[in-house]
């Protein structure tokens, strides 16, 4: 019996090397993205640390106390509003998306979880369409759909908590046509408030449509992340529930 014939073959169920796909690592676009065929996971992190002064220019708010009659003067304060990590990617099969976003910074009972996002979505390679559902922000006014960290300014507009509702359970459906310059949202919602459980039986409706006639709007309004110049016009419309703690609808 010759030498090759006595060296055992390697097991026929075992996939060899070459037939694996391979694992790359890639940190060139912000956080850390971990690729492996169809599965991918892409860890991000940020966060915002803020100094304001209060002043309240000769207002007392104090009814009774030592400091009632005195003027409060400037209040200076330190804050962290924001400080979160994201894993997103995809799972199982190339249309089969997830985002799951935590927030670190202070928060406390229902209605403020430390889950800020919870996506679970289906968007066809290629396609232009997608329906999630899940936690996430309802279709309805750019200022809230516009990441805290993408925003022109420091915080949003004054009217942002009155008419605009916020992140809620429930689920979406939405698409774009003509390269991305046409597109429109629809989803049901609990209408509660974010990650706060149903508390009555009707539901909030929310849908939105948009024109970007000069290309695709990026949810960025620095002139810095939005590059060339865009024009992004939307309607809203949302009914059923009035949304929690905003007044009346």
């Amino acid at each position: 019996m010759s030498v090759a014939e006595t060296r055992a073959a390697p097991p026929a169920l075992l996939p060899s090397a070459g037939s694996r796909p391979p694992t790359t690592v890639d940190g060139s676009r912000g956080g850390v993205t971990i690729t492996s065929g169809v599965n991918s996971l892409r860890i991000g992190a940020r966060a915002q640390f803020r100094w304001t002064t209060d002043w309240k220019e000769a207002i007392d708010e104090d009814a009774d106390g030592v400091g009632a009659g005195i003027e409060d003067g400037a209040l200076s304060q330190f804050d962290i509003p924001s400080m979160g990590v994201t894993l997103s990617g995809g799972v199982y099969r190339p249309w089969l998306r997830y985002e799951f976003q935590f927030d670190f910074s202070r928060t406390g009972g229902e209605g403020a979880s430390k889950i800020k996002d919870m996506i679970l979505e289906i968007r066809p390679t290629g396609g232009n369409y997608r329906i999630a559902a899940g936690q996430f922000k309802a279709p309805f006014g750019l200022q809230t759909l516009v990441s805290s960290a993408r925003l022109q300014f420091v915080d949003r507009a004054l009217t942002h908590g009155k008419f605009n509702p916020g992140r809620e359970m429930g689920v979406i459906a939405g698409g774009t046509f003509l390269d991305r310059r046409i597109g429109i949202d629809g989803g049901v919602f609990n209408g509660s408030g974010e990650s706060a459980r149903q508390d009555n039986g009707s539901h909030l409706w929310v849908g939105r449509a948009y024109v970007q006639p000069l290309g695709a709007f990026a949810l960025a309004e620095g002139g810095s992340d939005g590059g060339a110049p865009l024009l992004h016009i939307a309607a809203g419309v949302r009914g059923g529930k009035g949304i929690r703690g905003r007044g009346a609808p």
